[in-house]
C-alpha cells in the first residue's frame, strides 16, 4: 500500500491542531442569561403563596420588636431594686421568674410588652419604675440552614425583619457549589409545629427529610426574574422556618468536544465555561450549531439552539448552565471530509509504525 506523503500528513494534523484548541474559559459575560429568560415568568402559584405569606405575617407582626420564647435568656434591669436585676431564662411554659413579681408569662410577647409588664408589676414597690429587658441569648426563635451554605444549622431570629437572605448570610453565605434552586419550608406548613403566637417551635435537621410533605416554596433563581428574587429573599422568616440550599449537579457534554461527558456545575458557569470545561470543540464541530437541552422543573423538556460565535462577538448573550442540562454540539459537513481523511491517514502511519520490516 502506499502511503500519502509526508508534507500533505503534516498539513492536515496542522490543521486539526488549530481547529481544535480549546476556548479560554472566559469570564462573567455582561450578557449572560438564563435558559428561558428573560420571558420566563414565576409559576402563579410560587407568588400567590409568597404574597399570602407575607401578609400574614406582617400582620402578626407590626412592633418591628424580638418576640420572646423558650429557651431565651433575658437581662433584665430595675433602677433602685437590686434584686430585680439579674438574668433569667425563659422555661418551657413560656415563664420567667424573678423576686417580688414571682412568676411571669413572656412567650409570645415582645420585648417591649415584657418590659411594659414589669413595669406594671412593680409600681407597687415604686413610684415609678424604670425597667430595661434585653435579650442576651435568642433560642427560641431560630431558622433551619441546610445545605450549600457556609455553616449550616440553626441560626437566630434577631427581629420581625429579619430575612431570608439574612439567615443565609447569617450561615455564612451560600458556597460555589450552591445550585440555583432554593427551598423555604414554612412553619405554618410544617405538620405538627405550632406556628401561631406565642411560643414557636425549634427547626431541626429532621425536618429537610420532609422537603416532599412540608409543601415547600420553591424558587429558581435561574428560571425566575429578578422581581420574584426579591420577594423571596426579602421575605421575613419566622422561628421554625427551614432553608434548604441545594447543592448544585452536573450537566453533561455531548457531540463534537474533545472531552465528552458529565461534569460538575461552577458558580456561574455559562456556555463558553461549558465548552471549554469538555476541552474545547473538536476539529469537526459546528459552532453555529450548540444545543442546549434543560429539563424544567415541571418535567417539560426545554431545547435551545445557540450560536457560539454569536455569543464571543457578544451579539447575542451567554446562557447560565443550570442541573441536568445537556450542552450537545453539532458537527459541520465540511469538516467531516477532511476529518475522516485525517482519521485513516493517522490510523494508517499508527499501524504502519508498529510493522517491523525484516533484514
Amino acid at each position: 500500500m502506499k502511503l500519502p506523503r509526508i508534507p500533505v500528513v503534516l498539513a492536515l494534523i496542522a490543521g486539526v491542531g488549530c481547529a481544535t484548541r480549546a476556548p479560554q474559559p472566559a469570564a462573567s459575560s455582561r450578557t449572560a442569561t438564563r435558559l428561558g429568560s428573560p420571558s420566563a415568568k414565576p409559576t402563579p402559584e410560587v407568588t400567590a403563596r409568597l404574597a399570602e405569606l407575607r401578609a400574614s405575617r406582617s400582620a402578626r407582626s407590626t412592633s418591628g420588636d424580638y418576640v420572646v420564647g423558650e429557651g431565651d435568656l433575658l437581662s433584665i434591669d430595675a433602677v433602685n431594686l437590686p434584686e430585680m436585676t439579674k438574668r433569667v431564662r425563659v422555661d418551657g411554659q413560656g415563664n420567667i421568674t424573678l423576686p417580688l413579681v414571682e412568676t411571669v408569662a413572656v412567650g409570645g410577647k415582645t420585648v417591649a410588652e415584657v418590659q411594659r409588664d414589669l413595669g406594671t408589676r412593680l409600681r407597687k414597690y415604686v413610684y415609678d419604675p424604670q425597667v430595661s429587658v434585653f435579650v442576651e441569648e435568642y433560642r427560641s426563635q431560630q431558622i433551619a440552614v441546610m445545605g450549600a451554605v457556609q455553616r449550616p444549622g440553626l441560626v437566630s431570629e434577631t427581629g420581625d425583619h429579619t430575612s431570608v437572605l439574612d439567615a443565609i448570610s447569617a450561615a455564612g453565605g451560600m458556597t460555589a457549589d450552591a445550585g440555583s434552586r432554593l427551598y423555604l419550608i414554612p412553619v405554618e406548613s410544617r405538620s405538627g409545629t405550632k406556628a401561631a403566637a406565642g411560643v414557636r417551635t425549634v427547626a431541626t435537621a429532621d425536618d429537610v427529610n420532609r422537603l416532599a410533605d412540608a409543601a415547600p416554596i420553591v424558587i429558581d433563581t435561574a428560571a425566575v426574574d429578578e422581581t420574584v428574587q426579591q420577594q423571596f429573599f426579602s421575605l421575613p422568616v419566622q422561628g421554625g422556618d427551614v432553608i434548604v440550599v441545594p447543592r448544585a449537579g452536573e450537566f453533561v457534554a455531548d457531540g463534537w468536544v474533545n472531552k465528552p461527558g458529565t461534569y460538575p456545575i461552577t458558580s456561574g458557569l455559562t456556555v463558553r465555561g461549558a465548552i471549554a470545561t469538555a476541552g474545547g470543540f473538536a476539529f469537526p464541530a459546528d459552532k453555529h450549531n450548540v444545543r442546549i437541552v434543560h429539563s424544567a422543573p415541571n418535567g417539560a423538556t426545554e431545547v435551545r439552539d445557540v450560536d457560539y460565535n454569536a455569543i464571543v462577538a457578544e451579539k447575542t448573550p451567554d446562557i447560565f448552565i443550570q442541573q441536568g442540562d445537556v450542552v450537545e454540539v453539532g458537527s459541520s459537513k465540511a469538516k467531516l471530509i477532511p476529518y475522516g481523511a485525517y482519521k485513516v491517514t493517522a490510523d494508517i502511519i499508527r499501524v504502519g509504525a508498529g510493522i517491523r520490516v525484516g533484514p
